[in-house]
């Protein structure tokens, strides 16, 4: 079986029983095709890392005691590829440790997961880490306001919610400026041009966005003076305030982009909820 999945030779033949065992479950019947892929594209040194990652994944299966699924081969040979090049940050080797744990666990992989990862460097993959970190804050804080909200309502307990909504409010350490470019430059001491840079990346991937705040004004779009009683002539003693003022009125929406802030979107959320430990 090991000869058959690498086809390189003595040194993958130390492969042990339990992880070939495990590829052969997750791959199913490819098998013996994704070892010929192998063979032609991976050199050792990157199969080696791939290896690393695969006992990673096993290994939190295990602990977890979880029947490992099968993935289907465009999910995870991009992620085999993708950890065969990451040798040197551990970061970035976590994530593909997770995004291979997640899929073999049944959990949500995107086959686009591993394209999106292997296009991260170090900066962006951290300024990740610090986004999701505020925004899985900013849910759970909306969940506790939320219930709040259930359990005082009512104008009887205005003066109660309030000091709960208080409470819940400074439980969390949410920043005001928490996702202003220059606070987050500041906390994860990047220059500005790698966070220049990595911000466009990162936008380019989809995973972030400017936020945009949307709001209506209301515009005036015609007015005319008219008399209440069309049908006589006013007298001199009559003034302005007879004449009655007709308007009609409209809304238009306005979007502004703030350039300053950037938070991460709902396939940005997705995505780095693919690529954290099991819990």
């Amino acid at each position: 079986m090991a000869e058959d999945l690498t086809g390189i030779g003595k040194a993958i033949s130390a492969l042990s029983q339990p992880i070939q065992g495990f590829l052969s479950t997750i791959l199913g019947p490819a098998a013996k095709e994704a070892g010929e892929l192998f063979a032609d594209n991976v050199k050792f040194i990157r199969w080696k890392n791939s290896l690393r990652i695969l006992e990673k994944a096993q290994k939190e299966i295990e602990i977890r005691g979880i029947q490992p699924k099968k993935v289907p081969l465009k999910t995870l040979l991009p992620i085999l590829e993708g950890a065969s090049l990451e040798s040197d940050d551990e970061n970035l080797q976590a994530k593909w440790s997770n995004l291979l744990t997640s899929a073999v666990s049944g959990g949500s992989s995107h086959p686009s997961y591993p394209k999106i990862l292997s296009e991260l460097e170090h900066f962006e993959a951290r300024i990740l880490d610090y986004l999701y970190l505020f925004e899985l804050k900013l849910v759970s804080r909306k969940a506790e306001l939320n219930k709040v909200e259930q359990q005082y309502p009512g104008r009887n307990n205005l003066a109660l919610r309030k000091q709960k909504t208080e409470e819940v409010i400074n439980s969390f350490d949410i920043p005001r400026d928490c996702f202003q470019l220059s606070k987050i430059g500041e906390k994860l001491s990047i220059k500005k041009g790698i966070l220049r840079d990595s911000i466009e990346n990162l936008l380019r991937l989809r995973l972030c966005e400017h936020p945009e705040r949307v709001s209506e004004i209301e515009v005036l779009t015609a007015a005319s003076l008219n008399r209440p009683n069309r049908n006589r002539l006013p007298t001199s003693a009559e003034n302005d305030e007879e004449y009655e003022l007709d308007v009609e009125e409209d809304y238009i929406v306005n979007r502004v982009i703030d350039l300053n802030l950037v938070r991460l979107t709902s396939l940005g959320m997705s995505f780095m909820a693919a690529c954290q430990p099991l819990p």
